[in-house]
């Protein structure tokens, strides 16, 4: 641990990102406080269902002598958020994926992250010219995706409350139960909605499939291979996952614009 670096935030206040062997892990103390618990609640009981290995302690020197803070990983963070009750969880999880982490991303800060100083021919410096062009466009796209739904989500049960039964939802629950997908994941042609929202293609599984991957990623919830015996191999998403993409597209209407239906005026 050799580096820390502080993000700030109106509603959420500062948060301390350590560096440790080159990827960020956050100071339990600043993400309790930023979810509103109380100033004296304990960092280790708030955070003990977190894995151990995503957990560790950072010694900081002040003039008062060596102090000692908990700090948790980005996968440790993810689940913390991912398993809280207050309002504030979600809004902070999209602040961190949306802003702090592709900050650190485009800055190069923290070794995992770094990028090529000095490309060695000119297809290298192109590619790396095309890299840092897809980065700044992603970390625009999230953070105008974070405000957009901050308003809009209140807490994690009241998001994923709002989808709605319809004859198309029902199709294709029952083809997801069909493919043997449990109720936490799904893959992109088992989710309900999808085909109220765009035209069916090849190109727009794809295409969601990607945005569902990246996301994912992001979140601390990677998708899964599953074996299928009709497909081979297939990938499966995480439902926060894909409500997350659905706020999305519902905020964004340009958002994989190609593939969507027009509304009606």
């Amino acid at each position: 641990m050799n580096d820390m670096k502080i993000f700030e935030n109106s509603e959420f206040g500062a948060v301390r990102v350590v560096d440790v062997n080159g990827e960020p892990w956050f100071v339990a103390k600043d993400v309790l406080r930023a979810l509103d618990y109380a100033d004296d609640y304990n960092p280790s009981r708030a955070m003990q269902a977190i894995p151990g290995e995503w957990k560790g302690v950072h010694r900081m020197h002040t003039p008062g002598g060596e102090q000692e803070m908990l700090i948790i990983s980005e996968q440790g963070l993810y689940f913390f958020l991912g398993r809280s009750d207050k309002p504030k969880a979600l809004p902070y999880q999209m602040w961190v994926a949306g802003d702090v982490i592709p900050t650190i991303r485009r800055t190069g800060q923290y070794g995992g992250y770094a990028l090529p100083r000095v490309p060695q021919s000119f297809p290298d410096a192109l590619r790396m010219i095309a890299d840092i062009e897809e980065e700044k466009q992603l970390a625009l796209e999230q953070r105008d995706y974070y405000k957009r739904t901050k308003a809009e989500i209140g807490s994690r049960r009241e998001a994923t409350s709002m989808a709605t039964a319809s004859a198309a939802v029902r199709q294709r629950d029952a083809l997801a139960d069909k493919l043997g997908e449990g109720k936490h994941y799904k893959q992109v042609k088992a989710i309900p909605w999808l085909l109220e929202v765009f035209h069916e293609s090849a190109g727009m599984y794809s295409q969601v499939g990607r945005k569902l991957s990246d996301l994912g990623a992001r979140m601390g919830l990677s998708p899964r291979i599953k074996e299928d015996s009709q497909y081979g191999t297939v990938k499966i998403h995480h439902v926060e996952v894909i409500e997350a993409l659905r706020l999305a597209l519902k905020q964004d209407h340009n958002l994989l614009g190609k593939y969507r239906k027009m509304k009606a005026a």
